[in-house]
């Protein structure tokens, strides 16, 4: 004699063969979600990294260089009346001696490590046309012997 299965009794089948299957698949879509969870913490790493060598490699050293060359630039002009212009100087052709001559030279060389420094460690500027043609306008503004009125 067979017995009548009732509702609950196939439900309990299906449950069953379909309980491994669910779990299955929640297993996989869990692994799915920690394994892109991983990807993306490893590129913000690489990120974060590369972040790490600009600043080590970039950012500490010019910011050094720019502070030695405003020590620099103020040591030079100390002795210089009020309306003093470096640039206009130049253009005169003022022959600097002495220690004014020196102090000139070490904050042009600090100047052009700075543009040297720019060039190969930024990272910032890959277009030839802006890291040719821009950024050289842009750092000769930026230059401590320089003073824009």
């Amino acid at each position: 004699m067979e017995e009548e299965k009732t509702i609950w009794d196939i439900a309990l089948e299906l449950l069953k063969v379909l309980g491994p299957i669910i779990v299955g698949v929640i297993a996989i879509v869990s692994s799915q979600i920690l394994n892109r969870r991983g990807l993306k913490h490893d590129k913000y790493s690489v990120e974060r990294n590369e972040i790490y060598k600009k600043l080590n490699e970039f950012y500490g050293p010019f910011m050094q260089l720019r502070h030695k060359s405003k020590i620099f630039y103020k040591k030079f002009r100390e002795d210089k009346p009020a309306g003093f212009s470096t640039l206009t100087a130049l253009l005169e052709e003022t022959k600097f001696k002495g220690n004014d001559r020196v102090l000139l030279d070490q904050i042009i060389s600090i100047g052009e490590i700075c543009e040297k420094l720019i060039h190969e460690k930024s990272g910032i500027i890959d277009d030839d046309h802006l890291s040719s043609n821009i950024l050289p306008k842009a750092n000769w503004r930026n230059r401590p012997e320089v003073r824009w009125q």
